[in-house]
């Protein structure tokens, strides 16, 4: 009797330390923010969603996130966009699209009435 009590507070004892122990391990993969990036860049402000991407190399990062992350980063954090969106979709439309992807980039990034309007006069030409 005095074993199964001593074997009884021992498993106690083990189990009550191992779940102690699993809810302090710190979580250290990384979580975009899905919702708030999409409303950044929904809401015409692309660039102000980019800080929410950047990633403390410490951290784990699912491939999905890194996917996304980069697809995004290549869209709108340089000069120029830098997808290959176009390139791995071929199409009769090609030019048309890439007329319409700088057009619509642009008038994201940059709030100037003039470059929009010469945009828009190269659809008008193209049709």
């Amino acid at each position: 009797m005095r074993t199964l009590k001593s074997v009884t507070l021992l498993l106690f004892t083990f189990i009550s330390l191992s779940e102690i122990h699993a809810q302090s391990t710190q979580n250290d993969s990384i979580k975009l923010d899905y919702t708030k990036i999409y409303s950044l860049a929904l809401d015409g402000n692309p660039v102000l969603a980019l800080p929410l991407l950047e990633i403390d190399p410490s951290k784990k990062i699912a491939v999905k996130d890194l996917q996304f992350k980069t697809n995004f980063e290549n869209r709108f954090k340089f000069k120029d966009d830098q997808s290959d969106f176009l390139e791995i979709r071929k199409s009769k439309i090609d030019q048309l699209l890439k007329i319409y992807r700088d057009y619509w980039r642009f008038s994201f990034l940059n709030k100037e009435k003039e470059k929009r309007h010469a945009d828009h006069e190269k659809c008008i030409r193209f049709s």
